[in-house]
């Protein structure tokens, strides 16, 4: 596996897992890998030619920002290895606050966050964040 820097032809290639299959369409669409491009400090994660995950940060205000991660639907394998590179991206980000938000019912998404250190700031979830959806709100904080 290899990871460097996100390229918006990145998400055209990316075989969305099931959880993630809803946003198909928005990524096929050039405009939005370019805008993802402009807005966060993003990488991909590769084997060979494969796409096997993009994502970054995007700095909400100095210090704070919010991540976003599009994964592969065939990812076992993988996973200790991105799992890995996404922290050193957490560490080497210089922001003290990260937050990210999980689905309700996306259970290997809560499993992911908790193992990348981020901790559940809404253990209620937070039901008014998306219409008919409740989502939790992580917050990965540095310490020292």
């Amino acid at each position: 596996m290899t990871v460097k820097p996100y390229e918006p032809a990145h998400l055209r290639a990316l075989l969305l897992q099931p959880a993630q299959a809803f946003l198909a369409d928005a990524l096929q669409d050039d405009g939005t890998g370019e805008r993802i491009r402009q807005m966060s400090d993003a990488y991909t994660a590769l084997d060979g030619d494969r796409v096997l995950a993009c994502g970054g940060v995007m700095e909400l205000d100095p210090g704070h920002g919010m991540a976003w991660g599009i994964l592969a639907a065939d990812l076992r394998h993988h996973m200790v290895g991105i799992t890995r590179a996404v922290r050193r991206r957490l560490r080497a980000s210089g922001m003290r606050r990260i937050q990210i938000q999980v689905k309700d019912d996306f259970a290997a998404g809560h499993l992911w966050a908790r193992l990348l250190g981020f901790k559940d700031e809404t253990p209620n979830g937070m039901p008014e964040y998306r219409p008919g959806e409740n989502y939790h709100l992580y917050a990965w904080v540095r310490h020292g």
